[in-house]
């Protein structure tokens, strides 16, 4: 999902920033799982996965956290921290058609613990008291909106930081943003929606 920049440092709008692409790749990918058992993609491929559930597991996270993934996709990454024995676990997605797809792809590998949601993470939500928030992409995505990118991400920033308890961790995986950009989109003025706790530093080939 790598992208270009624009002369003010945006990136430049893509259809990768759609619902309708979106809901198309999905709706491909649930066709392919049924016929195939193919779940799709892994974004970031499965190190980044991997990379995750080592901080978690160095840092003691407890197995009962409030678990959210944001832009669930495939649901793949909320399979790995259900194998890796977490339970409270919601993946949300504004598309139905990866919302469903992520549904039959959890139910394959016997997986009845997690909570998914047709949500739009740049609307108005109504979900709240997560511990740990993931990001693998979505930011990345809504960045390249076509329709007010910048305006976008600013809401999907105020949403993550309300659905988050105050001691809450957001965990972010970006191909097109440097840790100090991200860092910078978390403020307004001089008040910082989160604070860094750790940063999560590996060299990928996937972008």
């Amino acid at each position: 999902m790598e992208a270009n920049f624009d002369n003010q440092g945006d990136l430049v709008p893509s259809e990768l920033g759609t619902k309708e692409y979106w809901s198309t790749v999905y709706e491909n990918e649930k066709d392919n799982f049924k016929n195939y058992g193919d779940p799709g993609e892994i974004w970031f491929g499965e190190e980044s996965e991997e990379r995750i559930l080592r901080w978690l597991e160095k840092k003691k996270i407890s197995k009962n956290k409030e678990i959210v993934d944001l832009g669930c996709g495939n649901g793949m990454m909320l399979v790995s921290l259900s194998r890796s024995g977490f339970t409270n676990l919601t993946g949300i997605d504004y598309c139905s058609e990866a919302v469903e797809l992520s549904k039959s792809v959890a139910l394959s590998h016997d997986i009845h613990n997690i909570n998914f949601k047709v949500l739009d993470l740049v609307g108005n939500l109504d979900i709240s008291g997560f511990d740990i928030a993931f990001d693998k992409g979505t930011y990345d995505a809504i960045s390249l909106n076509p329709e007010n990118a910048v305006e976008k991400r600013q809401r999907y920033i105020e949403n993550v930081s309300n659905l988050l308890n105050d001691d809450g961790l957001f965990i972010i995986t970006t191909c097109n943003w440097t840790d100090h950009e991200i860092v910078s989109h978390c403020k307004d003025g001089m008040y910082s929606y989160f604070i860094i706790f750790a940063l999560i530093i590996s060299l990928s080939l996937y972008c």
